[in-house]
Order: C-alpha cells, then sequence, then structure tokens
C-alpha cells in the first residue's frame, strides 16, 4: 500500500511540474520582457505566481533547460535562451 501511495504522489508532481513547466512557458513567449537574455523571476516570485512549491518550480525550469529555452546560471539566475528556437517551436518562425 505505500508503494501505491508513493506512485499516485509522483503521478501527481510529474503532472504538475509539466503543468508549471507549460505556464512558465507560456510566461516567456507572450510576455515581451522576457525577451533572449532577459532574467526570468526568481524562484520565490515564481512560487507565488503559479501557486507551488519551491521544488515544482526548480523541476520545470530544470525541463525548460533541457529543452533550450533557458539557461540556469549558478548564482545568477536562470536567463531566456534566443527566441528562434522559440518561435519555430510554436509555428511562428
Amino acid at each position: 500500500m505505500t508503494k501505491l501511495v508513493k506512485l499516485m504522489s509522483t503521478t501527481r508532481g510529474q503532472k504538475l511540474t509539466d503543468r508549471t513547466a507549460e505556464q512558465l512557458f507560456q510566461m516567456i513567449i507572450s510576455d515581451p520582457a522576457f525577451g533572449p537574455g532577459a532574467k526570468l523571476p526568481n524562484e520565490a516570485e515564481l512560487c507565488g505566481r503559479f501557486g507551488v512549491s519551491r521544488t515544482t518550480v526548480r523541476e520545470a525550469v530544470r525541463h525548460l533547460a533541457a529543452q533550450g529555452y533557458v539557461e540556469v546560471r549558478r548564482g545568477r539566475g536562470t536567463f531566456v535562451c534566443e527566441r528562434t528556437s522559440i518561435r519555430q517551436d510554436i509555428g511562428l518562425g
């Protein structure tokens, strides 16, 4: 029974992370303030904006970084990568 509870909570966490990554991606592509090289809000601000934990925000950012949409610079923050790839992915480029 404990394994089932762990599996269910993991599945829910992944879905929340995916949803948060999608919301963050939408924020990046829809707000002109987040052009190439722009710094994203810090973790605490993103947690408040999306109503999720820091762990969820970190996982969502990692997901977007793996896809090349953002770059995490340790000690400096998270920055938006060149929009060319983003624009192509959403069919605008």
